[in-house]
């Protein structure tokens, strides 16, 4: 079983408080958290977006924003 990486619990967290009735974000939900337009978070956040649910699960937000600035 993969580990969690630093970080991952305090994101998902913070995206519980913000967004608590939801389990996937909307574009615009993207955009308002990451401070940038819903055309932008599309471009960004496409590639994990899924139709079946209806956008992207707060689980795979907070798993790439661990993931950023870490190579």
């Amino acid at each position: 079983m993969a580990r969690e990486k630093d970080g991952f619990r305090e994101q998902l967290e913070r995206l519980d408080e913000k967004f608590p009735e939801q389990e996937t974000l909307k574009y615009n939900d993207i955009g308002q958290l990451l401070g940038y337009s819903q055309s932008t978070a599309k471009r960004k956040w496409k590639p994990f977006y899924n139709p079946k649910c209806g956008g992207v699960s707060k689980v795979r937000i907070a798993q790439e924003l661990c993931a950023v600035g870490k190579s």
